[in-house]
């Protein structure tokens, strides 16, 4: 739907200030992992803090 009104500007929310996103990024992650490349991660595997995810780590331990 077009309202006539010029886009001024997007907000990206990329440490989860505005909205909790960690969830939709671990299932998004875990959905690829298994669709990709056949593994299946479990979710106490990948869902923690950004800094200490373990993707490499859990992929290759599958």
């Amino acid at each position: 739907m077009k309202s006539g009104r010029k886009l001024l500007g997007v907000i990206f929310d990329m440490d989860g200030v505005l909205c909790d996103s960690e969830p939709f990024i671990c299932e998004a992650a875990r959905r690829m992992f298994s669709e990709t490349y056949g593994l299946n991660v479990r979710e106490e595997d990948s869902c923690r803090r950004p800094s200490t995810r373990p993707w490499p780590k859990a992929a290759h331990a599958h």
